[in-house]
């Protein structure tokens, strides 16, 4: 079956005249939005110029006695404040991060130091700072933790696994990051990990 012709569309003149028209106006409608809306924002400008110009060269009320009082107030209010922003800090601190308190004169240091310097730090930045400083020491201790918590669960014999079968993990107490990777097939064999 052969393709049918395809058609032809005739537009007439008044059609395309008032298309035109109809684009013509929709476009001065947008342009007198927008005119309208760069007018509003400048009257919005120059206000804000204006309140602010008004309130620099108004003439300030100042209250003899505050103007007294607070120079030497003032320096003992921060001192109170920051005082108690850091015993607050302090019971939150070692209540969050038990094992912090073994250096609890090291972070305090740290905490008196900054404050000294006039930019004190919570506990939580001055603990991470004196962990970065001392990191090899860090993970040495982390090592070990982690080495006597898999040797007790070897001398146990046993434990749970994943899917509540029970698995010796005494083939698994030395291996670590160094282990080379045949004998570490070895020991895996036959584990569901």
């Amino acid at each position: 079956m052969a393709d049918p012709e395809p058609q032809q569309f005739v537009f007439s003149q008044d059609a395309l005249q008032q298309l035109n028209q109809g684009v013509a106006h929709a476009v001065s409608a947008e342009f007198d939005r927008r005119a309208e809306q760069a007018r509003h924002e400048q009257m919005r400008q120059e206000n804000a110029r204006a309140a602010a110009h008004a309130q620099r060269s108004a003439p300030h009320q100042v209250d003899p006695v505050a103007a007294t009082v607070a120079p030497v107030v003032k320096p003992w209010i921060d001192a109170l404040q920051l005082r108690t922003a850091l015993e607050v800090d302090n019971a939150k601190f070692y209540a969050r991060n038990p094992d912090a308190q073994e250096f609890e004169s090291q972070v305090e240091d740290i905490v008196n130091r900054s404050v000294a310097q006039g930019r004190p730090v919570d506990r939580d930045t001055a603990w991470k700072f004196y962990k970065g400083a001392n990191q090899p020491y860090f993970f040495e201790r982390q090592k070990e933790i982690d080495r006597f918590a898999a040797e007790r669960a070897a001398n146990a014999g046993m434990t749970l696994g994943p899917s509540g079968q029970a698995r010796d993990l005494a083939p698994l107490v030395n291996l670590d990051h160094n282990t080379p990777l045949k004998d570490l097939e070895e020991a895996l064999k036959g584990r569901q990990i």
